[in-house]
């Protein structure tokens, strides 16, 4: 509301990592189940409408730790085992990386749809798409 912070209820119980919007009505969430090896469980992503917040099915299975795009129909998340999705708008697609899915991908940010970087575990950086 702008003075306080609020609690919004959330469709899921699982632990969230990750935030990014690209305006009041255009809000993702991600997350998932976290474990030591990070090779178990689902990733978890959610969209606030300005309303409510929505599990939106995404295939992924793993964890999600971040979450970035340039607008309502480009959204990139990050996450367990090299976990690469790509939001166009009506859909997640996961996106294949060079060298396997063995990284633990821990960040993701870009300057345009063209532009995009990931960073993960072992000192791995991407740049794509």
């Amino acid at each position: 509301n702008g003075t306080a912070w609020a609690t919004i209820p959330a469709p899921t119980t699982e632990q969230l990592l990750g935030i990014w919007g690209s305006g009041p009505n255009d809000i993702w969430a991600v997350g998932g189940e976290f474990t030591s090896s990070a090779s178990a469980g689902t990733g978890v992503i959610l969209h606030w409408n300005g309303t409510t917040w929505d599990k939106v099915a995404n295939g992924a299975t793993t964890y999600l730790s971040r979450v970035w795009g340039t607008g309502p129909s480009d959204v990139w998340a990050v996450g367990g085992q090299g976990t690469l999705l790509h939001w166009n708008g009506a859909g997640w697609t996961p996106k294949y990386l060079p060298g396997g899915t063995g990284w633990q991908l821990d960040g993701v940010w870009g300057s345009t749809s063209n532009d995009i970087w990931a960073v993960g575990s072992s000192g791995t950086i991407l740049h794509g798409p």
